[in-house]
């Protein structure tokens, strides 16, 4: 008989892990994804005339991102989504100058080649490409490569503390 009750005060201890270990986790996530942010906030290039509006827009939410931006997402549990973003409506350049953009032939129509044979024959302006092309500027990815090493670090800490915590308790 005393095993089986040592045995439901063990189901009963591991029920309850669960319910501490999502409730630490999530302040060790969003430590984690602050260190994350501010990270990629001091690698991105402040050229714009907006004086920094790419920097601001970089953030991170619980759930979903805010459309128009190149996210970051993170999962430890179903319910437990921390995503890390940057861009928004006014820094809609993110991902060009994250991975930057391919430069054009000067003189190269822009369109697919049949498409050039057919506007030839019509009358009107010809388009074509005279853009140089930006280099590669990351800010993002490397920041989160430099931290997700720590950030797991943290969060498994944080699992661990409340195991312990939370193994003695009925």
């Amino acid at each position: 008989m005393a095993e089986a009750r040592d045995l439901a005060r063990i189901q009963q201890r591991m029920n309850a892990i669960p319910k501490a270990v999502k409730l630490a986790i999530r302040p060790a996530m969003e430590r984690a994804a602050d260190d994350i942010v501010d990270l990629a906030k001091s690698l991105v290039p402040v050229s714009d005339p907006n004086g920094g509006t790419l920097r601001d827009s970089i953030g991170w939410t619980w759930g979903v991102a805010p459309s128009g931006t190149i996210t970051l997402a993170s999962s430890t549990a179903g319910e437990l989504t921390i995503t890390i973003y940057a861009g928004s409506d006014e820094a809609f350049y993110a991902r060009f100058v994250e991975f930057g953009t391919q430069s054009g032939v000067f003189g190269q129509r822009v369109g697919n080649p049949g498409a050039a044979v057919r506007q030839s024959k019509r009358k009107g302006r010809k388009s074509y490409r005279t853009h140089p092309g930006t280099p590669a500027q990351p800010f993002f990815f490397p920041a989160y490569r430099l931290g997700k090493k720590k950030a797991s670090m943290k969060i498994k800490r944080a699992i661990s503390k409340a195991v312990k915590e939370n193994w003695g308790k009925k």
